[in-house]
């Protein structure tokens, strides 16, 4: 569900001081998981069939399914969960003891969301003004059409963190891409949705909820494809977990890899875990086979471009996941090797990842306000250039 935007209802969270220490979780203080929940419980409440109806109709949508409609609450209580986590995290970073409404905005931002956005779009559907409000959408059209909006690119304003909006944005791009380069090879690829490890690691005491995201893959059988990759969003930090060969837990033919990508080189030995969990899930789910965990090998991706401050984490995966849609098989292999310096990295210049990520999106933008005109229908686009290179900088001719 990307480039969707989620009001979170919105609560007094600054009344519920925190402690650094003390049961219920780091930085929830004393009873603090508790009091988590039941910030979170009182927002979901209001999450109801006859809203998200109501929503649905305003959106021309008569009807709903059931499941449709427990996605959007299991999404919505992501949101809101990741919002009050990242606020926390702000708190700690700062040695504060209390959640402050700067908290509050800093992890609204994260999210791709702040209150003046809500002030900013209600103030624009009020007045009688002609103004065109700046949306961009890829594909043009379509079903796997996503949007973005105006307010998504303070996303890229320095010291920003980028959201799931955006992420999912670029993913897309690069799919498409691929699709158009080689379908063959794209067909072999599978991207999962950002919210996608969220959802399935949400709130549930077995480290998976296999079921919201069972159906997710129904009309895809992931044990036939050569790659898969998770894009991961986990404690305000983005990072990659890429599948390799997921086929050989099937046909017990070598190994498959979990290759992971972290700008910040963090240890993922419980995420890893996680995937292999669900991997299992899903195997026998579509296949009626149990998993042998000695067919699983990880890797902690080394030699590859780290971040040096706290927030371009977003950007570095984009540019991560640009440089292996370059040439898939030749650079998930590179990583695989314990000498992963042979891949160049040298367009990755981290202070020019925002103005890169900015141009290419408005770029993109003139490009599909071009499109619409017959005779250019027709002419290579951006999404043909190869190597694909916006972010990284690097050569790239029609």
């Amino acid at each position: 569900m990307h480039g969707r935007q989620f009001t979170p209802i919105k609560k007094n969270i600054e009344a519920y001081p925190l402690r650094t220490s003390g049961k219920g979780g780091k930085g929830l203080g004393r009873g603090g998981d508790k009091r988590h929940h039941k910030i979170l419980r009182d927002n979901i409440q209001s999450i109801n069939k006859p809203t998200i109806r109501r929503l649905a109709r305003r959106g021309g949508v008569k009807r709903i399914s059931a499941a449709v409609y427990e996605e959007t609450r299991s999404v919505l209580k992501v949101f809101l969960e990741s919002v009050i986590r990242d606020a926390v995290t702000y708190t700690e970073y700062a040695h504060r003891k209390t959640v402050t409404p700067l908290d509050i905005v800093h992890a609204l931002k994260l999210q791709g969301h702040s209150e003046t956005d809500d002030n900013e779009e209600l103030a624009s559907r009020s007045t009688t003004s002609s103004k065109t409000v700046w949306q961009l959408s890829y594909p043009p059209s379509g079903k796997n059409m996503l949007t973005i909006y105006e307010r998504d690119l303070s996303q890229l304003d320095p010291h920003s963190w980028l959201g799931d909006n955006l992420i999912g944005f670029y993913i897309r791009f690069l799919e498409d891409h691929l699709e158009r380069r080689d379908l063959s090879l794209a067909k072999q690829i599978h991207f999962f949705d950002p919210l996608f490890f969220s959802i399935l690691t949400e709130g549930t005491a077995e480290g998976i909820n296999y079921a919201r995201i069972e159906k997710w893959t129904k009309n895809k059988d992931i044990f036939q494809l050569s790659h898969i990759i998770v894009p991961i969003h986990e404690g305000g930090h983005w990072y990659a977990a890429i599948i390799n060969r997921p086929s050989s837990l099937l046909d017990k033919q070598g190994q498959c890899t979990i290759i992971m990508l972290d700008s910040l080189n963090i240890d993922h030995g419980v995420t890893i875990m996680k995937l292999q969990k669900y991997l299992a899930k899903e195997l026998w789910s579509k296949q009626r086979q149990t998993v042998d965990l000695n067919l699983f090998n990880t890797v902690e991706a080394k030699n590859i471009p780290q971040q040096e401050d706290n927030n371009s984490c977003g950007l570095f995966l984009l540019a991560y996941l640009e440089k292996i849609t370059q040439d898939p098989g030749h650079m998930i292999g590179q990583l695989v090797e314990p000498a992963s310096d042979n891949i160049d990295w040298a367009g990755l210049v981290p202070n020019s990842l925002r103005s890169r990520m900015h141009a290419f999106l408005m770029e993109l933008h003139e490009e599909n306000k071009q499109l619409s005109h017959e005779e250019t229908k027709n002419q290579k686009r951006m999404v043909d250039r190869t190597p694909i290179s916006y972010l990284l900088g690097t050569p790239a001719q029609l």
